[in-house]
Formats: structure tokens, sequence, C-alpha cells
């Protein structure tokens, strides 16, 4: 099950929880920064796949950081920034910021990645069937094909 969800304002929205009735076994959440907040993310279980929805925001993690902006998920190829358990991941807002935070259990260690939109392939699909009332587009950012170590 998911929860619907108001207009975000600052905070932390839960979407799903590992640990709930709904045996979803990851937990799914929006953080929502306002410019100029920050916060740091850290999990010594789970590995976690921070993606920016609406966001202006920097991100640290180890001895890397990278400042991404992303302003439509529709027509926009997504940053992603997935990370092993027990890495920290500080999170700095340029401007109003709707950040996706996905984690789940993971006790492989693998290296961090910062998954860009070159790295992100678009695929539409739906195009010519159904009168197009079916179209959309994919975007795939990793997979158990490209990303075999992961959980999620």
């Amino acid at each position: 099950m998911y929860k619907k969800l108001d207009d975000l304002t600052g905070g932390y929205y839960e979407l799903t929880a590992r640990n709930d009735e709904t045996n979803m076994l990851m937990d799914i959440g929006i953080h929502v920064l306002e410019a100029g907040e920050s916060i740091t993310l850290h999990d010594s279980v789970q590995e976690m796949a921070i993606l920016p929805l609406v966001a202006h925001v920097k991100l640290s993690w180890e001895t890397e950081s990278a400042i991404v902006q992303r302003q439509d998920i529709f027509t926009e190829s997504p940053y992603c920034l997935h990370v092993c358990k027990n890495v920290k991941v500080k999170l700095e807002a340029i401007d109003r910021s709707e950040i996706l935070v996905q984690k789940t259990t993971n006790d492989v260690t693998f290296s961090n990645k910062l998954y860009t939109p070159e790295d992100c392939p678009n695929e539409d699909l739906g195009k010519g069937v159904w009168e197009n009332t079916a179209t959309r587009t994919i975007r795939t950012i990793f997979d158990y094909e490209t990303a075999q170590y992961s959980n999620i």
C-alpha cells in the first residue's frame, strides 16, 4: 500500500515503511527542504537511493559532492545517488527541494554511484497503441541487470 500525500511543506513524508503491516520491505519517503536547509542521511543496515524529484541541491558523500538540479520529473531525466549501508550523505538545498529516498537492507558493500541523466535511458512506450492512451516514458536509473549488487 502507499500513502496519499497532501501538499508538501517542509519535513519528511513517509510513503512506505519496511516494518509496517504492508510487507513492502522498503522504506520510501520524501524529504522537503527549503532553500538553505540541510540534512544528513545515514543508515547502518540499508542501502539508499536518493532521487531529487524537483530540486536544486548539493549532495555530499564520502569524499565526493555534486550539485544537481531537476525542475520537472516528467520531461527531465533524473539524477540518483546510490550508496551502500553506512555511508553518510549530506543534502544541502540551494532552492526548495523535494527528494525521494528509498532504502532496503543489503549486506553487500558496493561502490557508491551518482547516476546522471546520461546514465538513464529513456524508453517511450505505447505510441500508436489504444489511440495513444497508454503513451509513457520509462526512465530506468538502475535495475537488477545493471546493479546486481542492489536489493532495490
